[in-house]
């Protein structure tokens, strides 16, 4: 099997508008999330947000289906692939895969309510699922492996298809990304429809998201985009690239339930992580740090946790969750991107915001949840991820070794 490893991570995020700005601010504490000031949002039960700081004009005029999302996802791969030194990579030995949650239906209402004034070409490609792979791609000359990966709410399973596609020989090198533009009235209204949202903290956004939390309402939307660059080892090695991280393993499992329920027992999550850590060939004593899912929604966190604790002896955990919101399709990449860059600097953000923990059968769960910025020789980072629709992810990080 070939070893896979991060090369260039870029990000926009509500905290920041490159990779490095956004984990510094996670570290320093900080939350993105907002009152949103809009007339659209007024009526809504939620008029709350993370959205990013980003000035999308000088981007829109190099896209060929001009959004937000594109914007978002030109940006953040502009800065992995520079990381990385793209220009050094044989254009055909590299791919795309793209994480989606839905086409860019808020682009394409707009077209359609402005079409006089909009692109005809646009307005069709705009609402199929793999329209942001297919334009980076033409955007960048990517030649290789093109894929788009669905999942609802974002995770980890873009950056696994990455890996995976590596490891089995089928690439030398993917660009994995995230992007979402999801703090908008349609998203808001149907998730809220699902009893997913934070309703009650419009007065006080820098609260809303509560990861593990005994206070915790709902979800809170933030949106943005993340991208990687994966690389083969020795490809990587052999152009003095530099290594951020390498993946050592991933898993995936699902509960087989309704979308909105989640296994009590928390087997299928168990057996992600169990997974993850066989085909990791690492012990569980030799995590050094969890970076979880945290959604905010008891009924998952808790099973999440009850398979964190029971796994691993005292895990330190903590989640961005609290600091972006969910990212929907960028959540998984940006989780990726913080945990190789965790390993890299060798610091520890905390879950902003963290009061006290949820009792599970009663009891406190014996688990460390990261309460203050923290410098941390990291060897190994696990990722785990348990979303809707019963989908369980585990992934672990390494400090990439020379050898």
């Amino acid at each position: 099997m070939r070893r896979v490893v991060v090369t260039g991570i870029g990000m926009v995020t509500p905290l920041g508008n490159s990779a490095t700005s956004t984990f510094q601010a996670l570290c320093n504490g900080e939350c993105g999330i907002s009152r949103i000031n809009n007339d659209q949002f007024r009526a809504l039960p939620v008029q709350i947000g993370g959205i990013p700081k980003f000035q999308p004009e000088s981007w829109l005029s190099k896209l060929s289906i001009k959004s937000l999302c594109n914007t978002y996802a030109l940006a953040a791969c502009t800065e992995a692939l520079e990381q990385a030194n793209y220009k050094k990579i044989n254009k055909n030995d590299i791919g795309i895969v793209m994480d989606s949650c839905s086409s860019d239906i808020v682009s394409a209402n707009k077209k359609l309510k402005n079409s006089e004034n909009s692109q005809e070409s646009e307005l069709g490609p705009s609402l199929f699922m793999d329209s942001r792979s297919r334009i980076l791609a033409e955007y960048f000359d990517i030649f290789g492996y093109n894929n788009t990966v669905v999942t609802p709410l974002g995770a980890l399973a873009s950056v696994g298809h990455g890996f995976n596609t590596i490891q089995d020989g089928n690439s030398k090198a993917v660009l994995v990304i995230g992007s979402q533009h999801c703090v908008e009235p349609i998203h808001i209204q149907a998730l809220d429809n699902l009893g997913l949202l934070n309703r009650d903290d419009n007065g006080t956004p820098n609260n809303s998201m509560r990861p593990y939390d005994i206070n915790a309402k709902g979800i809170v939307l933030g949106e943005g985009a993340a991208a990687l660059v994966l690389e083969d080892y020795e490809h990587a090695k052999n152009r003095s690239a530099e290594i951020i991280a390498e993946i050592l393993s991933f898993a995936r499992t699902n509960d087989a339930k309704y979308i909105l329920k989640a296994d009590e027992e928390g087997n299928m999550m168990d057996k992600a992580i169990s997974l993850s850590l066989e085909r990791a060939n690492v012990d569980e004593k030799d995590i050094s740090l969890v970076i979880g899912e945290g959604s905010g929604l008891h009924e998952k966190d808790r099973v999440e946790i009850q398979a964190l604790e029971k796994l691993l002896n005292y895990p330190s955990v903590t989640t961005y969750r609290a600091g972006l919101g969910n990212m929907m399709a960028a959540s998984g990449p940006v989780q990726a991107a913080l945990g190789a860059i965790s390993i890299k600097e060798g610091k520890v953000f905390p879950i902003h915001n963290f009061s006290a923990s949820f009792r599970i059968k009663g009891s406190i769960p014996d688990i460390d949840f990261v309460k203050k910025c923290s410098s941390l020789a990291l060897e190994n980072v696990l990722l785990t991820g348990i979303s809707i629709g019963g989908n369980n992810y585990a992934m672990v990080l390494s400090k990439a070794n020379r050898n």
